[in-house]
C-alpha cells in the first residue's frame, strides 16, 4: 500500500524524468533560532542521487544534526526548500527515516515487535503473517534472530542500535538519515554495524544522508562527503568525491592507493580550514552548489593554473576550476 504523506504541491518539480533527477535536492536551506544573532545554518545546497551515500562532516556544533532534522521534517526551515523525489514534504513522513544514537525503542515491546510496529505503520493493509515475515527478514539481516524475543532492557546498547537500524530499513524509506548513531559503541561493535549498513545500503540501493565526526567512518560509508564549516552561520563549503570503489572491505580500506589522499584532505579541512567562514573555498559565481573536489585526481587545466602536485585537484560545479577559482582555492 502506498503511504499517504502531506506535500506542498506548489513545490512539485516538473521537467526532469524521475529516473534522471536526484532523489534529494536541498536548495538554499537555512535555520535561524529566535533571538539568535547568527543563523545555525544558512544557504545550504546539495543533492543526492538514488542509491548514493552522502556524509556530512564537520566539527561539533556545525549544525549537522539540525540539517538532518530539517530533512526529516522534524524542524521547520527558516529559508530554502527540501525536495524528495520531486515533491517538497511538509513535516515527517514514511518516505524518510531518521536513526540517531538515542534508539527510541518501545521498552514494553520485544525487539521483533519494535520492528513490526514500524512495518505495520508503513503498510497497514498487510496481514500479521506478512508483517512478521518482513520484520524477521530485516532482523536476520542485522543479526537479531537469536534475541528477537527479548525486550530492550535485556540487551546491550549495540543490540538496541541494531534493532533501530533494522526497524528503519524494514520500513524501506526513500531516504535514510543517520545522525552519527555509531559514536557511543566500542570499536568491534561499531565495525560490525558499519559493515551491515554499507552492505545492505548497496544491496537495496538505499539513498543515505548521514552525519559523522569520524573520518574513517565517513570514508567507508560515503560516496561523497560534504564538508561544513564551524557554526554558527555554518554552511556546506565543499563536496569531496570519493575515488574509493563502491565495493569496499573496511579492514582493507587503508591499502587503497587513493585512501590517504582522501583522508589527508579531510584532516586538513577539519584542523586548518573549518574555522574559516568559507571553509577556505569559494563557490563559483555561476553556481550555487559548493565546489567539488577530487583529492588525488589531476585536473585538466592549463599548467599555469594547475594546483601544486601535493594539493587535491579542484573542480567547480563538476568542471575543472578556472585560473581565478584555482587561485582562490589555494
Amino acid at each position: 500500500m502506498e503511504f499517504d504523506d502531506p506535500y506542498d504541491s506548489s513545490l512539485l518539480l516538473a521537467g526532469a524524468p524521475r529516473s534522471t533527477r536526484p532523489l534529494l535536492q536541498v536548495e538554499g536551506l537555512g535555520k535561524r533560532l529566535a533571538d539568535a544573532a547568527s543563523p545555525v545554518l544558512r544557504d545550504c545546497w546539495f543533492s543526492a542521487r538514488h542509491g548514493e551515500a552522502v556524509c556530512l562532516l564537520g566539527r561539533r556544533g556545525c549544525g549537522k544534526t539540525t540539517l538532518l532534522r530539517l530533512l526529516a521534517g522534524l524542524e521547520t526551515a527558516s529559508e530554502g526548500a527540501v525536495v524528495v523525489d520531486g515533491r517538497a514534504p511538509v513535516g515527517p513522513g514514511a518516505d524518510r527515516a531518521l536513526v540517531a544514537a538515542e534508539h527510541g525503542l518501545l521498552r514494553w515491546m520485544t525487539l521483533i515487535d519494535n520492528i513490526a510496529f514500524a512495518v505495520r505503520g508503513r503498510w497497514p493493509g498487510w496481514t500479521t503473517t506478512k508483517v512478521m515475515a518482513h520484520s524477521r527478514h530485516y532482523a536476520a539481516l542485522f543479526g537479531l534472530s537469536r534475541v528477537e524475543g527479548k525486550k530492550p532492557g535485556q540487551v546491550a546498547a549495540a543490540v538496541k542500535l541494531r534493532v533501530a537500524l533494522a526497524r528503519a530499513f524494514a520500513a524501506e524509506p526513500k531516504l535514510m538519515l543517520l545522525d552519527d548513531p555509531f559514536a557511543a559503541l566500542d570499536v568491534p561493535a561499531r565495525g560490525a554495524l558499519l559493515d551491515a549498513v554499507r552492505h545492505h545500503g548497496l544491496e537495496a540501493r538505499q539513498t543515505v544522508v548521514m552525519a559523522a565526526h569520524d573520518i574513517d567512518e565517513a570514508l567507508f560509508l560515503a560516496d561523497r562527503i560534504l564538508l561544513m564549516n564551524d557554526g554558527p552561520d555554518a554552511r556546506i563549503v565543499e563536496s569531496v568525491v570519493s575515488t574509493l570503489p563502491r565495493e569496499r572491505a573496511r579492514l582493507e580500506l587503508h591499502r587503497h592507493p587513493q585512501y590517504y589522499a582522501l583522508r589527508d584532505h579531510l584532516i586538513a579541512f577539519l584542523t586548518e580550514r573549518s574555522q574559516l567562514r568559507s571553509g577556505g573555498f569559494k563557490p563559483s559565481r555561476d553556481a550555487q552548489l559548493p565546489p567539488e573536489v577530487v583529492p588525488g585526481a589531476q585536473a585538466a587545466v592549463p599548467a599555469a593554473a594547475a594546483p601544486e602536485p601535493s594539493r587535491p585537484a579542484v573542480l567547480v560545479a563538476g568542471r575543472p576550476a578556472s585560473a581565478r577559482e584555482a587561485g582562490e582555492a589555494a
